[in-house]
């Protein structure tokens, strides 16, 4: 086991993935049809029932958006050798459906923004379901109900608030 050697100063505000401790947020799980890294929106796979991350704007905007894949920290204590991501396909992943939850913005963002979803690499990024304020040359699409609640500069971290009527 390792010993800490040093302590940040400037910690992020939050994790990909958190839920804002404000309130109690509506949460389900889905086994994963392809790798998902926590902090991204996940949306229904195909027959399977599996959740995946979205491909064509329609995903985002056709009412098949799941919600955003959430942080456990037990998800990523002693990973197996060669697991990259917190969850591997086929595992099983906790997906906030309402209620804020923390996310890395590719690009700057003010309280009220609307909520743009990457499906395709763009000049913004290429991370498919990561967040933004713009479409990135149609590259990211509205997620209809979602709103920023947070200042956030490019790369920093933001709460979106999900489901908002």
């Amino acid at each position: 086991m390792g010993i800490q050697t040093s302590v940040s100063y400037n910690p992020s505000a939050a994790i990909e993935g958190q839920v804002d401790g404000s309130g109690s947020p509506e949460a389900r799980s889905y086994a994963a049809g392809v790798d998902i890294t926590n902090g991204r929106l996940v949306v229904t796979g195909a027959a399977d029932g599996r959740c995946r991350l979205p491909t064509a704007a329609g995903d985002i905007t056709g009412g098949t958006a799941l919600g955003i894949s959430r942080y456990r920290a037990t998800s990523m204590v002693n990973w197996p050798a060669g697991q990259t991501v917190p969850y591997p396909q086929g595992v099983t992943v906790p997906v906030v459906r309402r209620g804020p939850v923390w996310v890395k913005v590719e690009e700057a963002v003010a309280p009220g923004d609307a909520v743009f979803v990457r499906h395709a690499s763009g000049a913004g990024g290429t991370a498919l379901g990561a967040f933004r304020k713009s479409a990135d040359t149609a590259t990211a699409a509205q997620l209809p109900g979602a709103v920023y609640l947070d200042t956030a500069a490019a790369n920093g971290r933001a709460r979106v608030d999900l489901n908002r009527p």
